[in-house]
């Protein structure tokens, strides 16, 4: 592969009397691979890929999230919780915001934080945390 890479970057990719006029890397074959990359970026089947941001779909609510953290929690001599539906609707924007803007990150792309989303749906926090599962 070194070897390669050094005879591509050379002067015998250069067309001359050399190599009978013809370069190592054919323009034609040079040019479909530019125009298939182009095509690939521009098609909607691929878009359609990188909007797949849950890794897969399961039937999991929110109810059954905090019963089952509840059971563990009163194992374990812990109060238990209880839906709030302010942080619900946090939820919901961030699962949003995800989805339209193609990320998995606690982080946005514009920089945003979970914290943005918690204070927005107007919940008063002294500590927050925010977990993102995937293929579980």
């Amino acid at each position: 592969m070194i070897f390669y890479q050094k005879k591509l970057l050379s002067k015998d990719n250069i067309t001359k009397s050399k190599n009978n006029y013809n370069p190592l890397i054919n323009p034609v074959i040079l040019l479909v691979c530019f125009l298939f990359v182009i095509l690939v970026e521009i098609t909607p089947f691929s878009k359609q890929i990188n909007k797949q941001i849950l890794g897969t779909t399961v039937n999991l609510q929110s109810e059954k999230i905090i019963e089952l953290t509840n059971e563990q929690r009163q194992k374990n001599g812990l109060s238990v919780l209880k839906a709030n539906d302010k942080l619900a609707q946090a939820a919901l924007a961030k699962a949003n915001d995800m989805f339209q803007f193609e990320y998995w990150d606690h982080f946005s792309p514009s920089k945003r934080s979970p914290w943005t989303f918690i204070l927005n749906a107007g919940y008063d926090y002294h500590y927050a945390g925010e977990n993102l599962a995937k293929d579980f």
